[in-house]
């Protein structure tokens, strides 16, 4: 029920009435606004009380004995309120319970914040009653466990605050008061205990820099969360303010989670801070097999499975630990990587108020701190830092698996650099953005689509809807109805933010450039080939211009670009540390970038093709392992596949399915692309003209019949004849529903035996036939080959209600039943059904993918009849379903007869994607084609450029000279550079080509991302059979200024390999190449700048068309 958003001032005037009002159910709660406000008051007040006191005591700790008490108290309350708003939530607005209305129930909501209270519930347990075990003291790094449920949270938080986009406020504000008492207790201010107890645990131990880290996580997330509820409060429930609202306790279940799932624990918990207690595990005492933390006692030895023995020994007041026998030798033994080489270990000086866990720290000695390698773990840190426990995963908690992460000198980029970079990407995509006060190029489309979010019409497109759902969502932030066209041409008006979406365009796309320095950083580049990437990304003109506009060409940019990061990011990691958090992190950055910018799937114009890069390294190096026998390197192995799965398989195609989840749920009224979808989904359209139908067909009844496949369209007819054959009318298909040549009235065959108030249903087996409306001929099967092929029959519309004979009679063969009911009766829209023609056997089918002649078929789709044997590959083409059914003698079918199912109109919506990209063919005569079109031979020789713009400021979509032809030499020079190294290799002559393993697997890597990347980006316009643009090229050039940078890189440090004597002068001579590039790089871009920030007239700038097919 759409209405205005709901003040608190209303909410607070919403109280409980006398029990059997006729709109609270019998439960003497007033449910009409979506609140109980005195149970949100109850949630609000416990909320209060837990703020003060963990302030207090994070302030000033308390030492009392009642403290425990305090806690318990408010705990219970935290409980008990939990679980009421659950029950409650169940109880007073279950459809089954009290038979509310069924638009206003969500049984699967109620049921979701259920299982919330039950997790609370056994987390609480798991944590309370299991040695009180908390999170660790490091949280700033997000593990698996933080990943999986931070996503999984934002998704269902995001899920059900998508109705509040468009302004569905009643529904919105609803659902978020279930987030508001069942979910925000249970994460929000239990886990805050937690976090404030660490933070004070660090404190107390001194831990300044751990402290400040969580102090940041606690406030920053606790400010997110205040102000978010101040301003839902305020305003009103909508988009915006229940996502602010959600980040807060949305980001809390992390830490409670990890403390559960996490192997190690710190006895912490209801510790009194005046009390004397054990120390409590940590360091080297992580390794101790004991079961339950203990005091370790001066003098005392205990062994270890990988040290022989170690004593402690009590010094004064420092204790300290040497080694017995050779245990100081198995320590540093390069067999046992995972352990660190140690000197001799202290603890700190103990607080003379308060008793304080002890952590070992190195004294230094100056014999092996000048040779001691980095450790590999965490948990013992060398040169005089302070010990720390630093919990890993269950992966990690393997040594053997950790790697060589602290020992490998990772690349890291000048903050500058970045910065400056970042600075003049915002610059450039954001100068002059509003100059075109008019439609321009694909705005006309993108903008449209946008729209449709904001007025919630259905329509259909050949792009998956992620990024035109995110234009929409731009749209609406700056207040847009969505009620302008988007006129190709045409001015805006006042009311249309435009300026503002072409900014969220740009912003997003603006960060490719920083992306790409930070690429060539990973990559090992030099700092000056670093540069040149991060420089030719900011200046090319194609790029610039259309991320300048509202397209999903900046959407797909970013996410492109995100992903080349997040594999190099993760390859990274893969070589130091595989299993980590890091590894596991930018593993789920890469497949969520994937499914983010996957806009043309089940089609080969798939232009975000990472996944095929990945999985092949991922194959390769998996097939590299095959060899190990040892069972924690199949572990890892096993490992290996799972994640890999999971995040590049299982993750991008799930976000694919979440997009069209979103999709579904909000253009839920009818809309322009209603025909492309299945009759089902048109049902539930509001405002559908279906939805008045009657369930089940009786003779007498007018129909229209829709062919139940791919595309699907409707059984049409029209006054025109063949013109061979019979020479009949003619039967087409016809996406066009609002037409009355698509209606035909079920006859039987023989006169009907029963009263005209005796409706008669049609059933299985029935033979009917089938006239049409308009002209009253029957439809028909004659002897003749079809119009377009000589293996079906033809299928016309002849003779009339007089002349009749076996040529009109068909027999109905239903199929199955959608809604779950009998094959029996025929029914609307949920039976799918076949024709069989009974003279000659054969099923009317059709044709969908031959269209008649344009002269006297009008293009429409072939009907034909079949007289093949049904199989499962041609099943679906003689399919059928009544999609709309006039019969006053019939009531109205019930909503609960048509059920609708997502991967059914998923599947209907793909379908039409793949058709109507199939449709998009280019005219086969040259001088035919159209001015913005191009051919891709032309995109890597810069023959080819794209003329557009409006209320008088023009564009030229044209490739930076320097950039283009630049990657494409790098094609050549890479390929030819590989050929040398794999003939020196096979002839034995280049055994020192590669001084450096890493050298070499560098250059394997950039054929994987750069020439396979640009190879997948660029090959299937040539195979495609569809019309292709200038802007198809954008991401092949992503990969390739990469390709560019690294083998001009590549090949400079070759030179100076060979030539040790003159290193110094070859080093300056590659530094000045660069350099050198770079300037000209921006001289061409201030050259050419006004193509891409916008001219009044483009032939001002003719003498600066340096080739002929310049559209200039």
């Amino acid at each position: 029920m759409p209405g205005a958003p709901i003040s608190y001032a209303q909410v607070l005037n919403t109280t409980a009435t006398v029990s059997g009002s006729t709109s609270d159910y019998g439960t003497g709660w007033v449910i009409e606004s979506y609140e109980w406000s005195n149970l949100d008051n109850a949630t609000w007040i416990t909320s209060i009380l837990f703020k003060i006191y963990f302030t207090f005591s994070l302030i000033r700790p308390l030492k009392t004995h009642y403290k425990k008490a305090v806690i318990w108290v408010i705990i219970t309350a935290a409980i008990v309120i939990n679980f009421a708003a659950s029950i409650c939530g169940i109880v007073f607005l279950d459809c089954l319970v009290f038979s509310a209305d069924s638009s206003r129930c969500s049984v699967q909501l109620h049921v979701g914040f259920t299982l919330d209270g039950l997790a609370f519930l056994s987390g609480y347990v798991l944590l309370f009653y299991r040695k009180y075990y908390v999170v660790p003291s490091k949280l700033g790094r997000t593990g698996l466990v933080d990943l999986v449920v931070m996503l999984i949270c934002m998704s269902f938080s995001l899920a059900l605050n998508i109705p509040c986009v468009y302004g569905d406020m009643s529904v919105c504000f609803g659902q978020d008061m279930f987030q508001a008492v069942a979910a925000g207790l249970s994460f929000l201010y239990f886990d805050m205990f937690y976090m404030i107890q660490i933070s004070q645990y660090n404190i107390d131990r001194r831990r300044r820099n751990e402290a400040l880290e969580l102090s940041y996580a606690t406030g920053g997330m606790a400010a997110v969360y205040i102000f978010g509820s101040v301003s839902y409060k305020t305003w009103g429930g909508n988009f915006y303010t229940n996502m602010l609202w959600n980040v807060g306790w949305c980001l809390w279940p992390v830490f409670a989670i990890k403390s559960v799932m996490s192997r190690k624990f710190v006895k912490l918990l209801l510790q009194n801070t005046g009390e004397k207690e054990a120390t409590k595990r940590e360091s080297l005492g992580d390794f101790l097999p004991q079961k339950g933390p203990s005091l370790i006692k001066a003098d005392s030895t205990f062994s270890l499975s990988t040290i022989k023995s170690i004593t402690f020994a009590v010094k004064g007041k420092d204790p300290v630990v040497s080694g017995t026998g050779d245990s100081l030798q198995d320590l540093t033994s390069p067999s046992r990587p995972a352990i660190r080489p140690s000197s001799m270990y202290q603890r700190e000086p103990r607080n003379s108020k308060v008793k304080k866990q002890g952590s070992l720290q190195q004294i230094a000695d100056p014999q092996q701190s000048a040779h001691a390698p980095t450790s590999i773990s965490d948990r013992v840190h060398p040169h005089g830092t302070k010990g720390q426990t630093d919990f890993l995963p269950f992966a990690e908690v393997d040594s053997q698996l950790k790697g060589k992460r602290d020992a490998a000198k990772l690349p890291t980029p000048s903050m500058f650099i970045l910065a400056a970079f970042t600075v003049l990407s915002l610059f450039t995509r954001l100068y002059k953005i509003g100059a075109a006060k008019a439609v321009v190029w694909d705005e006309a489309h993108f903008g449209k689509f946008a729209g449709y979010y904001n007025t919630r019409s259905w329509y259909t497109d050949l792009h998956p809807p992620l990024g035109k759902a995110m234009l929409g969502g731009f749209g609406n932030f700056f207040g847009w109805d969505g009620k302008f066209d988007f006129g190709s041409g045409a001015e805006y008006p006042p009311e249309v933010p435009y300026t503002a979406m072409r900014a969220c365009c740009a912003i997003l796309a603006s960060f490719t450039v920083p992306l790409a320095y930070l690429t060539g950083v990973e990559l090992n580049l030099s700092p000056d080939a670093a540069v040149f990437l991060g420089v030719m990304a900011l200046t090319d003109i194609a790029t610039l211009v259309l991320s300048r506009f509202i397209l999903l060409d900046p959407l797909l940019l970013f996410f492109t670009s995100l992903s080349i990061y997040s594999l190099v990011k993760f390859r990274t990691f893969q070589k130091t540390s595989p299993l980590s958090r890091e590894w596991v992190l930018w593993l789920a950055a890469t497949g969520f970038s994937i499914g983010a910018c996957m806009r043309d799937a089940n089609y080969p114009k798939n232009r975000c093709r990472k996944p095929y890069i990945i999985e092949l390294e991922s194959i390769i190096l998996l097939t590299k392992q095959l060899d190990s026998t040892t069972p924690l390197i199949q572990k890892s192995y096993i490992l290996h596949w799972i994640y890999r799965i999971a995040f590049l398989i299982i993750l991008p195609i799930s976000i694919y399915l979440i997009a069209f989840q979103i999709h579904f749920g909000v253009l839920t009224h009818s809309g322009p692309g209603d025909s492309k979808m299945g009759s089902l989904f048109q049902y539930h359209l509001a405002g559908s003209d279906i939805q008045t139908s009657p369930l089940e067909v009786a003779y007498g009844s007018v129909v229209q019949i829709r062919f139940h496949g791919p595309g699907g369209s409707l059984l049409h007819s029209h006054p025109f004849n063949y013109p061979n054959g019979s020479q009949e009318q003619q039967a087409t298909l016809y996406s066009f529903r609002r037409d009355e040549n698509n209606q035909f009235q079920i006859l039987k065959v023989e006169p009907a035996k029963t009263s005209v108030r005796e409706k008669q249903i049609v059933k299985n087996g029935d033979l009917i036939r089938l006239a049409h409306k308009l002209t009253g001929k029957n439809m028909r099967s004659n002897d003749f080959p079809s119009a377009t092929s000589k293996n079906f029959r033809e299928v016309s519309f002849g003779g009339s209600e007089d002349v009749k004979d076996t040529l009109d009679v068909w027999r109905v063969v239903i199929v199955d039943d959608l809604g779950g009911l009998s094959r029996g009766p025929l029914r609307t829209l949920t039976t799918r059904f076949r024709l069989q023609h009974v003279d000659s056997g054969c099923f009317l089918l059709s044709n969908h993918l031959v269209h008649l002649d344009k002269d006297w078929g009008f293009g429409q789709q072939e009907v034909a009849c079949s007289k093949e044997r049904i199989t499962w590959a041609n099943s679906r083409s003689t399919l059928w379903n009544i999609e709309e059914h006039w019969n006053d003698e019939l009531p109205p079918g019930k909503r609960s007869d048509y059920p609708w199912s997502f991967f059914g109109s998923f599947m209907d919506d793909n379908h039409d994607k793949i058709l109507g990209n199939s449709m998009l063919v280019p005219n086969s005569l040259e001088k035919n084609r159209s001015p913005i079109e191009s051919e891709p031979w032309e995109w890597p020789t810069m023959h080819a450029s794209l003329h557009i713009g409006g209320s008088g400021v023009n564009y030229l979509v044209l490739g930076h000279p320097l950039v283009w032809l630049g990657v494409t030499v790098a094609l050549i020079l890479y390929l030819v550079t590989g050929g040398v190294y794999l003939f020196r290799w096979y002839t034995g002559t280049g055994a020192n080509d590669w001084s450096e393993s890493a050298s070499l697997d560098d250059f394997w890597f950039m054929f994987k991302v750069g020439i396979v990347g640009w190879i997948i980006n660029f090959i299937p316009y040539i195979l495609m059979p569809r019309v292709t643009y200038i802007h198809h090229y954008l991401p092949a050039i992503q990969f390739g200024i990469i390709l560019f940078a690294f083998i001009l890189d590549h090949l400079l440090d070759r030179m100076i390999a060979y030539s040790p004597r003159q290193m110094q002068k070859m080093q300056l001579l590659k530094r000045t190449v660069f350099w050198a590039l770079i300037v000209v790089d921006l001289a061409m871009f201030y050259y050419f700048k006004d193509f891409a920030f916008g001219a009044e007239r483009l032939s001002d700038y003719k003498s600066r068309q340096w080739m002929a097919a310049w559209k200039i």
